[in-house]
């Protein structure tokens, strides 16, 4: 199997008792099936580690390469999150406005429900993604967004918004909507504008099934045997899970989001901040990504899930050190493999 292997080492590294090639030996193993992954490690916005292995289409006998483009599954939240917050900060929302008052046509339920119920997974809306809705045949349905929230808008709430965490893909699903109808632009465009563009995410853009993409990777599932992957019509993760990108652009991204070049300062620590429930409680989310801490440092995360497709970001904010893993297929996990790495440089971190 053909590797592609770049490796940039940081004076910190230099004398590193973590061994590199480990990290390789680890990528090997966890993706050994045919699919494969790309991977990146950063520290201070120096790229530390590229690594790539496996096939970009098992049938072509195509080695994957670090600049093609992956489907990240829910990791798209993180900018759909940024997008609703730039609009906050242009006046265009209040965090606490009631959904209704950007989509009146939403139902209106028993209890208020507001843009940061969306945001945080609060909010109580049934996920279009929950097994009694989505199926085969949903995936498959090419659907108009209103429409597609005509089929999850008419469920009762699963409990009094504010009061519990539970992930939700038709709460980012109607955060798109509201995208939209402030900007009075497409959610893509809207990307495309004011996020991709400004990080010069030059390999960064929503998917669409009919649309040839330069670079795009072939997905693979697992069903007792490696199949392509099952159908999905890109029109239905929308802005909770449709974009495609590369293990560069990501990093591009983080460094344009933590040099606040896309929002302030004050504005990005709110969203990596964890929400806080109305009985005092606090969630591991803030709005679009997850939160922990480690020896006393903040690490925020996102993995992401589609068919053919898993991902995982993994960001020490105070660090500056930032881990990716794409892989195009959903038969091995990107969490693991990017904890590790993650992981050892941040003990080698503290090391030195």
């Amino acid at each position: 199997m053909k590797k592609i292997i770049i490796l940039i080492l940081l004076p910190l590294f230099v004398n590193s008792q973590y061994n590199i090639k480990e990290f390789n030996t680890l990528l090997d193993s966890s993706f050994n099936n045919g699919p494969g992954c790309a991977a990146l490690a950063s520290l201070d916005g120096k790229t530390i580690y590229k690594y790539s292995t496996g096939k970009a289409n098992i049938e072509l006998n195509v080695p994957i390469e670090l600049s093609h483009k992956f489907r990240i599954g829910s990791i798209t939240k993180q900018f759909t999150a940024v997008s609703v917050l730039l609009l906050q900060e242009r006046g265009q929302l209040n965090l606490n406005d009631s959904i209704q008052k950007h989509l009146p046509n939403f139902p209106t339920k028993k209890y208020k429900i507001t843009i940061e119920n969306l945001l945080t997974h609060t909010s109580g809306i049934k996920s279009y993604t929950d097994g009694d809705i989505m199926n085969e045949e949903f995936m498959r349905i090419n659907f108009h967004q209103d429409s597609l929230t005509k089929t999850f808008s008419e469920f009762p709430l699963e409990f009094k918004p504010g009061s519990q965490f539970k992930y939700s893909n038709s709460g980012y699903h109607l955060l798109g909507l509201i995208i939209e109808k402030l900007s009075g632009i497409p959610y893509e465009d809207f990307l495309q504008k004011e996020i991709f563009t400004k990080s010069k995410m030059l390999n960064t853009t929503t998917d669409k099934n009919h649309k040839i993409i330069h670079n795009r990777v072939s997905g693979y599932d697992f069903d007792s045997v490696l199949i392509n992957s099952h159908f999905i019509d890109m029109n239905i993760p929308f802005s909770a899970g449709n974009i495609i990108s590369t293990v560069g652009d990501l990093k591009l991204w983080y460094e344009s989001l933590f040099n606040y070049q896309i929002l302030k300062k004050e504005t990005l620590e709110k969203a990596i901040k964890p929400y806080e429930l109305s009985n005092g409680k606090t969630t591991s989310y803030g709005f679009g990504w997850e939160i922990d801490y480690e020896k006393g440092y903040k690490v925020i995360h996102h993995s992401g899930g589609i068919p053919g497709f898993l991902s995982n970001i993994i960001y020490y904010p105070k660090l500056n050190l930032l881990t990716v893993v794409l892989s195009n297929c959903t038969c091995n996990s990107t969490i693991k493999p990017s904890k590790q790495i993650a992981q050892a440089l941040f003990q080698e971190y503290l090391v030195k």
